[in-house]
This record gives C-alpha cells, structure tokens and sequence, in this order.
C-alpha cells in the first residue's frame, strides 16, 4: 500500500510537477517564524497522507468492482512485490544519491519529499514481498468416490435453467439448461421419518449436512464438471450455483401450518421451489458438496426471519457481512428469486433487519 502511495504522492508532486504549485502554496502561508522550506515539507507530509488514504480506499473500492468476476493477473516476473533484487537496487541507488547530493549542499528543500517517498516506498515493497496470486484452484470436493449417473428407475426429473457467464474471463451471459433427478425413495425418506422442526436456529444446518445427500453429490459433481470446463473461479463457481438456486420459484409456508418445517435439498428440487430457508438450505447443501466454505445467514427481522446463504471469502464482501462463531467474515448472499445484484442484500431487509447470526456447517 505504502508503495503505491509513494508512486501517486510522487507523480502528483514531481511529474506534474504539482512542487511548483506546492512551494507556492508554503510561501503564502501566514507562519514567518517557521521556515519555508519546513512549510513545504509540511504540506507534503501532508499530501503523503492524502495519497496514503487515497490508495486504502481504491483498493476497497477494486475488491467491490472486481468480485474475483475477471481473473486476469498481472505477470509474476512484472510484479514489483515479487522483484525484492529490484528493491535492494533502488534503496541503494536512491539511498546513495541522496547522501551525496546533501553532503555537498546541492539537494534542493523541494526535492527532499521525493527522495523521503520513493525510500518508503521501497522499503515497504522489502518488507512485505508479496506476489500477486496465481488463479486460484477450485475448492475440493468433500465427496472422495466417483459419482456417477444413476439408473432410471424410481426417479423423478427435474428441469432447471439460468442465466450466468459463459466463462471465467467472459461478461457475456449464456443459458443454461440443466436437466436433474432424485430417487423416489430418497423423497420418501426426506418427507417422512427423515422431517423434523428445528427448535433453534443451529438446527437448520441438519438439513444441509443430513438425510438423503447422492442425489446431491450427483448434482454437484454435474456442476462442478461444467465451472471446470468454462474456467470458473472459485467465487464465480459459487455464484454460478447461487444463480441457478434463484431460479427455482419461491413457495412460500402453508399459512395453515404455525411450525416452520424446512425441506431437505431433495425436497425442494422435486417441489421445484421453497421459502427462503430451503433455496438457502439447498445452494448450501450444493456448495458444501463441492467444498465451499459456507454457512446459512438467519436474518431476524422486526415481524418475522429470513435465510440466506453465509459465504467466507477473502476477495470479496457484499454490502453485509458478518463475523461467524469461528472468527471468519461470511457475506450474505440471497437465493430467493430477487432483482438484487450479486452479494447485496434486498431493500425490504435492510429496512426491517433487527439482528443475524451465522449458522456453521462445521461447528468448531
């Protein structure tokens, strides 16, 4: 960070050259008793700062706008970070120039910032010689043995469609069309000695990690297939499963029913659709298959509650997040059908939201 702050402080001052305008700027300052050249370096230890800030809150902004979407890297043999020989010659270069020039008087008080911002700037590229990281691997999956198609008999078909990225280095959207199946006698099982009524709000992560999961191995290996194929990231990979959650209808609760009775990914998947907890219930479900770290957001609002998706990633936060019981951030990401973009929260639960808490899938 200090790197590149030193690089705009010293294009802003010298390439410009913005020093001109900034020694004017000391000099009709009202102080006579304090040198000008002091109140020169005054303003640039204050432009420094400005440039330091500057630098912190584009970076937030470049995780906003980038969401992990294009995973274009920079070279490793470009990136400065990486280059620490390059670092230790321009310490040395600058380092000894500037000695020089000052033991014989010949350094001008105007260029004293700039030899003082480019030495920080490369010891910070010393200190911290980080490369850029390679395109990251996608998640291993938690099942061990290879899944396969399963024989027709006693299914019962699910056809699913969406809209996403045709690849990992694309902003043009493709359809999508999928065609699913779930054992008859899986379904049974899920809708009857396999139900139950969660009492508290841990005991949704059952129907995750619980009850009927091959025929959600199955889909997730599907899945998994085609994010490896198009080059998907593994953040793009979770949005590409998110989204074809999204597209399943929303079907609300029996009004006549006063309990809440989740259903199981199966359930939902045959039924076609679900309230808020069983599209967060199965894009978890999925995404837990294909070893993502994630979690369900149980959002509390001021007449009733609300389920999400809790994603842990470190490239990129929505616009609310939450630190889970294991010490790790989760971003809420909605799977109810919904016009919100991609890690946003809808309008309708910012406005009502009391309180959430983060439902782990592995405690401790």
């Amino acid at each position: 960070m200090l790197f590149l702050a030193s690089i705009l402080f010293v294009t802003a001052l010298y390439v410009a050259p913005g020093f001109w305008v900034l020694d004017f700027l000391a000099r009709l300052l009202p102080i006579s008793l304090i040198p000008a050249a002091w109140r020169f370096w005054g303003l640039a230890f204050f432009l420094y700062g400005v440039c330091v800030a500057a630098v912190r809150f584009g970076r937030w902004a470049y995780a906003d706008l980038q969401m992990n979407r294009d995973d274009r890297r920079i070279k490793a043999f470009l990136d400065a970070r990486g280059l620490r020989w390059m670092t230790l010659i321009g310490l040395l270069l600058i380092g000894a120039q500037f000695v020089y020039m000052s033991s014989r008087f010949a350094m001008p008080y105007q260029f004293v910032p700039l030899y003082g911002a480019l030495l920080v700037g490369f010891f910070d590229l010393r200190r911290r010689p980080v490369a850029l990281p390679a395109r990251p691997s996608l998640p291993a999956p938690r099942y061990a043995e290879e899944v396969t198609a399963q024989a027709a008999v006693g299914l019962k078909s699910i056809r699913v469609s969406w809209e996403f990225l045709s690849n990992g280095n694309s902003q043009e959207a493709e359809h999508f069309e999928k065609e699913f199946a779930v054992r008859e006698s899986h379904l049974d099982r899920a809708r009857g000695p396999l139900a139950f009524q969660p009492k508290q709000p841990q005991d949704y992560a059952a129907y995750v990690m619980r009850g009927p999961a091959e025929d959600i191995r199955v889909i997730a290996s599907e899945l998994r297939r085609e994010s490896q194929e198009r080059g998907y990231t593994p953040l793009q990979e979770m949005d590409f499963v998110v989204q074809m959650v999204r597209s399943f209808r929303y079907i609300p609760d029996d009004p006549d029913h006063e309990a809440d009775q989740p259903k199981y990914p199966i359930e939902t998947l045959a039924d076609g659709g679900g309230d808020c907890e069983d599209l967060a219930i199965l894009a978890a479900a999925l995404l837990w298959q294909m070893g993502h770290p994630v979690g369900l957001f149980y959002v509390k609002l001021h007449e009733a509650s609300h389920m999400a998706l809790a994603y842990r990633t470190p490239s990129f936060k929505g616009s609310y997040s939450q630190v889970g019981p294991d010490g790790h951030v989760y971003t809420y990401m909605e799977t109810v059908p919904a016009s919100v973009r991609f890690g946003q929260l809808p309008p309708a639960i910012v406005r009502s939201i009391k309180r959430s808490i983060i439902i782990l899938l592995n405690p401790g």
